[in-house]
């Protein structure tokens, strides 16, 4: 179980290996892709780690495997929301926010898009 990540980076494709970097201030980041196998990105989520980046789908397969914590997390975004949402993820991205809004602190969203449909609006009047 990963401890104290406080960021979640949800992307609609991945185009990174899967990599865990270590950041001189301390921090560290995992990338995840379904390319990587599922072994090698459990390892990954099982040492402590700041930011998350991932596709809701990986995300929560390893989230209902108990790979993720969603206790610490304080912040989700939503990088190319609209690209998420036009490819038909809505309904994985509400399955990852609903325990982040639940939280008796919940997590602060922030969606980046460039273009946002009825969808998307809904969303972000929510999140």
């Amino acid at each position: 179980m990963a401890f104290a990540l406080h960021l979640i980076v949800l992307v609609a494709v991945m185009h990174h290996l899967l990599q865990t970097q270590h950041h001189d201030g301390g921090s560290t980041m995992v990338l995840g892709h379904a390319g990587g196998t599922y072994a090698q990105q459990a390892a990954s989520l099982a040492t402590p780690l700041d930011i998350l980046v991932a596709t809701p789908q990986k995300l929560l397969q390893h989230a209902e495997k108990g790979n993720v914590y969603y206790g610490d997390v304080q912040y989700v975004v939503l990088d190319e929301a609209d690209t998420m949402f036009d490819r038909g993820f809505g309904p994985e991205v509400e399955k990852v926010l609903g325990p982040l809004r639940s939280k008796p602190e919940p997590a602060h969203c922030i969606l980046v898009a460039a273009t946002l449909t009825k969808v998307g609006l809904l969303l972000a009047a929510t999140c």
